[in-house]
C-alpha cells in the first residue's frame, strides 16, 4: 500500500515537472523571439522568427529544459519526503527548509513541486504536514503586505503594496514577491528567515492540516 502511495505522488510530481518546463520554454522563446526582431532583416523577419523560434526552442524542450526541470522536481520531492521520515529532526529541517524555501520555490515556479506534493498527501492520507510549514512565508507575506500598506511614505510603493497585499490574501504571492518583497530586499530576507523558523516549529510539532487554502490554518492538528 505505501509503495503504491508513493508511486502516485510521484506521477503526480512528474506531472508537475512537465507544467514547470513550459514556463521555462515560454520565456526563452519569448527572448529569442525578441532577439530575431532585432537582428533579422525586415523582409525575412515575419517568416523567420517563428520558425527560427521553433527549431531552436524544440529540441532544447526535449533535450535539456524538459528532463533538468524534472530532475529538479524529483530531487525536491525525495529530499523534502526523506527529511519528514527522519524523526523529529528531520521534521525540523524539513519544516525550516519548506518554510523558508517556499518564497525562493517561488521565484522559479518550483514552489508547485511543494503544494503538488501536500495535495497528493491530502488525497491519499487525508491530511499533510508539508504545506503546515511552507504555508508559514505566504502567511507573514500577508501582514509584511499589509505594513507596508499602512507604513510607507513612498506613494509608488503603497500604490505597489495595495494591490499585492490583496492578492497575497486571496493566495497568490508573485505580485507582492516582485513587486515588493524583493526590491526592498530586507523584508525579502526576514520573510525566509521567519518563515524557516515558523516551519522548523511546525516541523517539530508534526503539525497536520486536513484542507488547503487559508481554512487549513483552522483545520491544522
Amino acid at each position: 500500500m505505501n509503495h503504491i502511495k508513493a508511486t502516485k505522488t510521484q506521477q503526480i510530481v512528474k506531472k508537475r515537472g512537465r507544467s514547470l518546463y513550459k514556463t521555462y520554454i515560454y520565456n526563452l522563446a519569448s527572448k529569442l523571439e525578441k532577439a530575431f526582431k532585432q537582428s533579422l532583416p525586415e523582409a525575412i523577419r515575419g517568416i523567420l522568427t517563428p520558425v527560427l523560434v521553433l527549431v531552436i526552442t524544440v529540441p532544447l524542450t526535449y533535450i535539456v529544459i524538459g528532463p533538468v526541470s524534472q530532475g529538479i522536481c524529483g530531487a525536491i520531492f525525495m529530499v523534502v519526503k526523506a527529511l519528514y521520515e527522519w524523526g523529529i529532526v528531520g521534521g525540523i529541517l524539513a519544516g525550516a527548509l519548506v518554510g523558508g524555501g517556499f518564497g525562493v520555490l517561488v521565484m522559479f515556479g518550483l514552489h508547485w513541486v511543494i503544494i503538488s506534493l501536500a495535495l497528493s498527501n491530502i488525497g491519499i492520507n487525508g491530511f499533510d504536514y508539508i504545506m503546515a510549514s511552507g504555508g508559514i512565508g505566504p502567511m507573514i507575506g500577508v501582514a509584511q503586505g499589509l505594513c507596508i500598506t499602512l507604513r510607507t511614505r513612498s506613494k509608488k510603493v503603497r500604490d505597489l503594496a495595495l494591490p499585492s497585499f490583496i492578492s497575497q490574501v486571496c493566495g497568490v504571492g508573485e505580485p507582492l514577491m516582485y513587486s515588493i518583497l524583493i526590491p526592498l530586499k530586507k523584508p525579502y530576507v526576514i520573510n525566509i528567515l521567519s518563515g524557516a523558523v515558523g516551519g522548523a516549529v511546525m516541523g517539530a510539532l508534526r503539525t497536520k492540516i486536513y484542507l488547503f487554502g487559508w481554512i487549513d490554518r483552522i483545520c491544522a492538528e
